[in-house]
């Protein structure tokens, strides 16, 4: 991009000497504009070359940076400029020279079936213009499928250790759809902002099929871009050791369940969800730092579902206070516990029925299977069994330890019955040390280890 004196023709330009050059065009036209080259006054002619910028959309532009940037600026004071600087009003530009819904009827063109591809984005650029506490103008371009993303993990880290908000400004140009899309981002940055006022705080965007979570942590956004749900689950199912609450984008997870489990977390509290489905249901755990854990189970009743699950956390709770050091007091109180059904209005969406926690014995009614983990050789976790008292160790039985407690397990059983059987206790001290381990972390290897148990019993 170049910015040329006088009137010219393409072939008159090597005969003069370019007042700016710049790899980007809002780069060139925010010069422009602060240094008084050009205003209201000033005559353009566009030479787009392969671009899709047309003189509407320039003349636009120039009057958008007219408005939210009257020039001359106020003198800055000494106070200020001593001062670090901050930004006191942002632009955001938004598809400057892209129009996605025309690239949205290209890619349909190219299709033989004629179907509509519908495009990861309909933000595909966005040009952030930032008039700092110094009168600096900075410029800054995303591009590509996390222009969105980047923008706001960038434009909120800046927000950071000042609660001055900046001025806030967002503009489209797109032929179609731009004043629509204009008003999403600018929801967008409005709602994350107030997320980001206290530490450990979590903002979930979605795009398409894509998900991307920002976290506020030790003084920095950080920003982890998940391609698709089991993605998103996965993460969301880390340990982070400190509570944090997480605020969905006002279009996340539309119509799923996620949607109203995760705003839901507390801190001292695990919250059970499941939503049954004929013979199957979806066992899902909000811990005492809101991270996630989901199963899917077999489904008779209620009763059958949870009482396997509350019994293990049940017997965390007592683990945790044997292990509570002798001079630091009393132990905590334990979690509390709450449940939750999820059921399916006739309209086809969702609502939460709290539900009392079951009581009784049910499952297995032979005995409790307890585990043990500890650190093996070459960083390989060491698993041993109890069941009935029974010790079987990794050590003595290797890559044959569960198909030989399912093996004893079954003899045990009326008929050899095959139906599922569950880890009551688990100890990750050795893992772990004395430190409290959070919930999450024991429900996940509390899964694996079922995994690998009943596919033993199964195949046994």
């Amino acid at each position: 991009m170049v910015a040329l004196p006088g009137s010219l023709t393409p072939q008159q330009w090597p005969d003069f000497a370019p007042l700016k050059r710049s790899r980007e065009l809002l780069a060139l036209l925010a010069w422009c504009h602060r240094n008084g080259v050009v205003d209201a006054g000033t005559h353009l002619a566009l030479f787009p070359g392969d671009s899709g910028l047309s003189e509407p959309e320039l003349f636009a532009l120039l009057s958008d940076l007219r408005r939210a940037l009257p020039m001359p600026l106020p003198q800055v004071g000494e106070e200020a400029l001593l001062a670090s600087s901050r930004p006191s009003r942002v632009l955001l530009l938004i598809n400057v020279g892209i129009d996605p819904m025309t690239l949205q009827a290209d890619a349909a063109n190219a299709e033989p079936s004629g179907q509509v591809v519908t495009p990861e984005n309909l933000v595909l650029s966005i040009d952030q213009v930032t008039l700092n506490s110094w009168n600096e103008l900075l410029v800054t371009r995303y591009e590509g499928p996390q222009a969105l993303a980047q923008c706001l993990r960038e434009y909120l880290a800046s927000l950071l250790g000042d609660d001055r908000r900046p001025e806030l400004q967002v503009f489209c140009f797109a032929r179609n759809r731009g004043q629509a899309i204009a008003r999403r981002v600018q929801e967008i940055f409005d709602d994350a902002r107030q997320v980001f006022a206290a530490d450990h705080c979590r903002y979930l965007l979605q795009v398409r099929q894509h998900f991307h979570l920002l976290r506020r942590v030790a003084g920095d956004i950080s920003l982890a871009s998940l391609n698709d749900r089991p993605a998103l689950l996965e993460h969301l199912g880390e340990a982070h050791h400190v509570f944090s609450p997480i605020r969905l984008d006002r279009q996340a997870l539309a119509g799923d369940d996620l949607a109203l489990i995760l705003p839901l977390g507390r801190p001292d509290c695990l919250q059970v969800f499941y939503r049954s489905a004929g013979e199957s249901a979806e066992l899902s755990v909000l811990d005492e730092c809101n991270a996630l854990w989901r199963q899917q189970l077999p489904y008779r009743d209620e009763q059958r579902l949870l009482m396997p699950l509350l019994r293990f956390l049940q017997s965390l709770a007592y683990r945790r206070n044997a292990q509570w050091p002798l001079g630091e007091g009393l132990a905590p109180n334990t979690l509390e516990i709450r449940v939750h059904r999820i059921l399916r209005d006739q309209d086809g969406g969702m609502r939460l029925e709290p539900r009392p926690a079951p009581q009784g014995e049910v499952s297995d009614p032979f005995y409790d299977v307890q585990a043990i983990i500890e650190p093996g050789d070459q960083g390989r976790s060491q698993v041993t069994l109890y069941c009935n008292h029974q010790e079987f160790s990794g050590l003595e039985y290797g890559a044959e330890l569960f198909a030989t407690v399912a093996r004893y397990i079954l003899a045990r059983r009326r008929n050899g019955e095959r139906y599922p059987c569950y880890i009551t206790d688990l100890d990750l001290t050795g893992l772990h040390g004395t430190g409290r381990s959070q919930t999450v972390q024991h429900l996940r290897y509390k899964s694996r280890l079922e995994a690998a148990l009943n596919l033993a019993l199964r195949s046994g």
